[in-house]
């Protein structure tokens, strides 16, 4: 989590920061990054911990749900957690690791703002005495109406872009 925080997410801005103030500065940072692999690399591994960070945090969320939390269920989960971040993060790095920048930002993105939507929710249903006003009130408000509207649109990117990964993967005649 320090890591994240301290390295990950200052990164993570300059690089929008950078990319995004100009035609000029967004070349630049481009001709920078592909003369420079051992910065891109620190980059990329910095992109991983975050991947593997928020992978770890859904299974805890799962736990903390009272889903899991036998000492079998636990290794066997954190075997699976690791498993899937290797895998993904080997996918990842394909053929199409350069070109497919803008997707796997969207697949990324998405996924943060689909946990954010459901720990906010389960937050709700756990701080409060749930009861039918309550809930109505919840989510009839204007900031839910919205928010939820925003993570089904972030669910349809996360799920089309999911799709289509693995169609190409493994649909497709190489």
């Amino acid at each position: 989590g320090m890591y994240v925080f301290f390295i990950t997410l200052p990164l993570m801005l300059a690089l929008i920061y950078f990319s995004t103030e100009s035609q000029n500065s967004f070349n630049d940072l481009s001709l920078f990054l592909k003369g420079h692999k051992f910065i891109l690399g620190f980059i990329v591994l910095s992109f991983c911990i975050l991947w593997y960070h928020i992978l770890s945090g859904l299974r805890h969320l799962i736990m903390d749900a009272h889903i899991g939390e036998s000492l079998l269920a636990s290794k066997y989960s954190a075997i699976f957690t690791i498993s899937l971040w290797i895998i993904t993060t080997c996918l990842d790095f394909g053929e199409s690791f350069h070109e497919g920048s803008t997707i796997w930002y969207l697949q990324r993105t998405s996924a943060v703002v689909n946990l954010i939507y459901i720990v906010y929710v389960f937050y709700f249903i756990y701080s409060t005495e749930l009861t039918f006003e309550a809930w109505t009130n919840f989510f009839y408000s204007s900031f839910m109406i919205f928010l939820t509207l925003f993570f089904f649109g972030s669910v349809i990117v996360h799920s089309f872009i999911g799709l289509w990964t693995v169609g190409t993967d493994y649909l497709t005649k190489r």
